[in-house]
């Protein structure tokens, strides 16, 4: 269930809460010491849904996701997110039921991840976290962290029941901890975070397509050529989701632009191969579906481009000519 990075900067944080709570002192570590600053800020849009059970994943993630416009309740998700045999709510479950509802669910690994949290929240985002808390038994606990006082060095999180949770800066990272530190955004697809890489983004737009959403998976490969332009796969998969909703002069384009970026990609060829012909285009079809299968080693993938080279043989009546750019 648990992610296995390290962060050895949020350990010595932790460390000095750790001293403090052995010397008897209430302060513990403050954010200040790390130069944040600011106001306080408290997202009191995101709306609170309480759960008990389940971890907290359904409510959680549902709050999340509400916040930036998903019409969601958590008795949706937890078909979703909860898996009945061990008692557990995965993060990767968190991640494809995101993907299912149109948002991009993204991790963040920074190696200042406590900070990371501070800056989204002051950025006008949710971050959902993992917690593990008790004095005897611990137990995990899903919770949003909507809110961020850097003065008094405190984190407002909605949680289980309670609506609005204030934490120290201390206890929250105590909390936080066994679950390395896991954090995750629900990003609309089209806005990709300052820090996010174009791999982030690639992955999370793939785990879309896969749940079936061609509309936002498209947006998020648009959104992956606009800041990198340069990205093959971005333009394939962006071909392949105009393909999906029948757009192929936008399919043509973007398969014709991966294929430029990297002439060797098969698939980006087979794509457009199929958006040829749709478009009565065959020979040209032709001519791609031939490359793709030249490419192409593996066997199932093989089989698929042989069906296409079949249906271009079987084009009758006059190819026109399509313009690739």
């Amino acid at each position: 269930m648990l992610p296995s990075h390290s962060n050895s900067r949020l350990v010595h944080a932790l460390a000095l809460w750790c001293l403090a709570v052995l010397a008897g002192c209430a302060a513990g570590p403050q954010l200040r010491d790390y130069h944040v600053n600011g106001a306080a800020v408290d997202l009191k849009e995101v709306p609170f849904y309480p759960q008990e059970g389940y971890q907290g994943g359904p409510a959680a993630l549902a709050m999340m996701l509400a916040a930036n416009g998903a019409q969601v309740a958590p008795a949706d998700l937890v078909s979703l997110v909860y898996e009945p045999k061990t008692n557990d709510t995965p993060q990767g479950y968190m991640h494809s039921a995101a993907a299912h509802y149109g948002r991009v669910p993204y991790v963040l690994k920074s190696k200042q991840l406590d900070l990371d949290v501070v800056h989204q929240v002051q950025a006008g985002h949710p971050v959902l976290v993992l917690l593990r808390e008790g004095l005897v038994l611990k137990q995990w606990q899903y919770a949003v962290v909507l809110g961020v006082d850097p003065g008094a060095s405190t984190f407002t999180l909605r949680t289980g029941t309670e609506q609005r949770r204030v934490m120290s800066y201390g206890d929250f990272l105590a909390a936080w901890h066994d679950s390395s530190y896991w954090a995750m955004l629900t990003a609309l697809p089209a806005e990709i975070p300052e820090a996010a890489s174009a791999q982030d983004w690639l992955t999370g737009a793939d785990l879309i397509e896969r749940e079936g959403k061609p509309d936002a998976a498209a947006q998020a490969y648009a959104a992956v050529t606009r800041r990198w332009p340069n990205e093959a796969q971005a333009w394939a998969g962006l071909g392949r989701n105009d393909y999906a909703i029948h757009n192929l002069r936008g399919a043509t384009l973007a398969f014709n632009t991966a294929i430029t970026l990297q002439p060797d990609n098969a698939a980006a060829h087979h794509g457009l191969a199929k958006a040829l012909l749709d478009r009565q285009c065959a020979d040209q079809a032709e001519d791609e579906v031939n490359r793709a299968l030249e490419l192409e080693r593996t066997p199932n993938l093989r089989a698929s481009y042989q069906q296409t080279q079949r249906e271009v043989a079987k084009h009758s009546g006059p190819s026109v000519v399509c313009p690739l750019e």
